[in-house]
């Protein structure tokens, strides 16, 4: 149970790398639903890892590095939602 938010962080990520690396310029375009795709994928992935940091600092001892887990967590949460609304609207 300790590990799943870090799972859930670097798959979030990646998707971010993916997305970005394809979106450069001397890429060819890639389709308009796969920036949306990959960035509500980031969303529900760090929400789910937001989750499961709250689960283990309710329940584990080490409460400092879950904390700092969910900060992370709620940062990448908000930007990417941002992000989603802001392109969305």
């Amino acid at each position: 149970m300790k590990v799943i938010p870090f799972v859930f962080l670097i798959l979030g990520t990646l998707l971010e790398l993916i997305d970005a690396i394809l979106n450069l310029p001397f890429i060819a375009d890639p389709p308009r639903f796969f920036s949306i795709t990959t960035g509500s994928m980031q969303v529900f992935l760090f929400l789910i890892a937001i989750i499961f940091s709250l689960i283990n600092i309710i329940r584990k001892q080490e409460k400092t590095l879950h904390f700092f887990i969910t900060i992370l967590s709620v940062a990448l949460f908000s930007a990417r939602l941002g992000w989603l609304l802001s392109w969305l609207i």
